[in-house]
């Protein structure tokens, strides 16, 4: 029987291993949601999200506008959960903010409790990769921002836990195989985008299955629990929008590759921060914990998600990045720091020493990142600072709801919006003169639902669709929103995704009464709109959605996808109407 004193002291020991394995993990988390707190915002795109949740609450489905079929949102799975939120009665924009917040927070600690797991011994854990991550400025932003950042680190953290599992057991059961696919495949559902995570992802779960003995078996069921879901949302995209993407992301497509401005994007990330010499130091100490002991299967682990990222990276510089600073970074740097995001310090004193000392450096490192290094306010690479930029147009610390940004020139645009909309009269289309030319009225077409009582454009588009209301058509000159644009040749050069513009031939050609006399330009645009894959996208997008509009949209998605339409007005012409 062990002595009184024993017993204390083994009990001590139990509490003081409980303290070392689980204070890293969720000290990160509670850095995390304090500084994702204090620069907790809502931007402009995440705004967008509102428009969509009230359309479907009411009914008209999960669109920007009632009456036309475009998926203007890029992640089906936040818009669920925004939704959800909403129809408990939570604003869309706050419930964005805190959801995000929280997720965020959560997923750090459940990757440092994870990623400690995956080394073995007794020592102390700390935060090696965790404190690369949470003391980067950019990510605090995101933290928040109303966008689906908080979901991506959630899902990834949630794939990581289980695919650590499965390398930790001989015999996982085809159930367990199956969620873990079912999980990693929700990626597809968090961002149409993040195939070639999800790709690594499986490729991780794959050859740990293979090293298992029952690969055949577990491959099939892995598989299977990856794409049954996310291929069944896809058929309903295709046949719903009559597009494999969203709308988002055909507007952002470039016109061939941008790896110049891809290249300014990744040296304004990881040149600006110096995250060369942290990510040297955690690799360094992480190649040399992993002649320790018994591997368990984690170079296969290790090996799959550094691929998965190096393939994200590429692809990013390739499209040319994005405009936000550091927002499309933010996601592969969690994914290749998720196996060390803590580490168990060796054993061995000798040992301890260097990766004592490779810590200390990285504790410098973010001492001087989170104190001092912060993106430029005046810079014309068309990469913004997205928290300054809505804070000081805004003139709010914490801009969150449509009505914080009350001070922009936009919001008046869709108060003037919603006033006009319940003025009594014929249905009018009112170009504002704000973003393009000047202002103007016309008789509106006539293929819009009775609950359209005005038709306005815009760009930005998230306060102002709001602002606006359900009854206001809000037309997006930029594209995020607009079949059309999206699928414009570029005109401008300038920041990503905002670089394609509808011009006023081809808006009032298909949004001002055919009654209404045009100039040569907008007839060419009127008679372009008429012909080929340009009529088949309008049927697409606003015929009503009967069985067979539904397989003729499958037929047509690929090709409606990859639809182009020449700037000049006289060329679509003759390209799809012939000469």
């Amino acid at each position: 029987m062990p002595s009184p004193t024993s017993a204390k002291t083994n009990t001590a020991r139990q509490m003081g291993a409980l303290v070392a394995t689980h204070a890293t993990p969720w000290g990160l988390a509670v850095f995390v949601f304090m500084s994702g707190y204090a620069n907790r915002f809502a931007c402009d795109d995440a705004i967008i999200n509102a428009r969509v949740v009230a359309n479907v609450l009411a009914g008209d489905g999960p669109v920007l506008n009632a009456g036309e079929r475009i998926e203007a949102v890029t992640s089906p799975l936040w818009l669920l959960v925004l939704s959800i939120a909403a129809w408990l009665g939570v604003s869309v924009e706050v419930a964005a903010v805190w959801l995000g917040l929280l997720a965020s927070s959560v997923a750090v600690g459940w990757t440092a409790h994870t990623a400690a797991r995956l080394w073995p011994g007794e020592g102390p854990v700390l935060p090696l990769g965790g404190v690369v991550f949470v003391c980067l400025p950019a990510s605090w932003q995101f933290f928040t921002s109303g966008l689906e950042n908080g979901l991506i680190y959630l899902w990834l953290a949630a794939s990581f836990h289980l695919l650590v599992d499965l390398a930790r057991v001989d015999g996982a059961s085809r159930l367990r195989t199956t969620l873990t696919g079912a999980v990693v495949g929700l990626g597809l559902l968090v961002r149409p985008d993040l195939g070639f995570t999800v790709a690594g992802l499986l490729a991780s779960g794959l050859l740990v299955a293979r090293s298992r003995g029952d690969g055949a078996r577990a491959a099939a069921a892995l598989i299977l629990g990856a794409l049954a879901l996310p291929l069944t949302v896809q058929l309903l995209r295709m046949g719903y929008y009559g597009a494999v993407v969203p709308n988002s992301a055909i507007a952002k497509l470039p016109d061939g590759h941008r790896i110049e401005q891809g290249l300014t994007y990744l040296r304004d990330f990881y040149g600006r921060y110096w995250l060369w010499v942290p990510l040297g130091i955690v690799a360094w100490i992480g190649l040399r914990a992993l002649r320790i002991g018994d591997p368990k299967r984690r170079p296969l682990i290790l090996g799959a998600l550094a691929a998965a990222a190096l393939a994200r990276h590429a692809y990013i510089v390739w499209i040319g990045g994005d405009f936000m600073h550091g927002r499309w970074w933010l996601p592969p740097l969690f994914l290749v720091l998720m196996p060390v995001m803590a580490f168990r310090l060796p054993a061995a004193s000798g040992r301890r020493r260097l990766e004592l000392a490779g810590l200390a450096a990285i504790a410098v490192w973010s001492v001087i990142v989170a104190s001092s290094v912060r993106p430029s306010a005046d810079r014309d690479d068309h990469i913004s600072d997205e928290r300054r930029t809505w804070v000081e147009w805004s003139g709010r610390e914490h801009p969150i709801l449509a009505s914080d940004y009350s001070a922009l020139g936009w919001y008046d645009v869709g108060a003037e919006y919603r006033a006009l909309a319940a003025s009594p009269g014929p249905r009018r289309l009112v170009l504002s003169g704000r973003f393009w030319g000047e202002p103007a009225t016309y008789d509106a077409a006539d293929w819009y639902p009775p609950s359209v009582r005005l038709v306005g454009d815009a760009c930005p588009l998230g306060v102002l669709s709001v602002v606006a209301g359900r009854d206001v058509f809000i037309v997006d000159r930029w594209g995020l929103g607009d079949p059309y644009a999206a699928r414009i040749e570029r005109l401008l050069e300038g920041q990503i995704g905002h670089e394609r513009m509808l011009e006023n031939p081809w808006l009032l050609a298909r949004h001002a009464s055919v009654d209404m006399p045009l100039d040569e330009r907008g007839r060419s645009a009127r008679r372009a709109l008429r012909c080929g894959l340009l009529r088949e996208l309008h049927l697409a997008t606003t015929a009503p959605m009967t069985p067979a509009r539904f397989a003729r949209n499958l037929w047509h998605a690929w090709d409606l996808t990859w639809l182009r339409i020449p700037r000049d007005v006289g060329t679509a012409e003759r390209l799809f109407c012939g000469d």
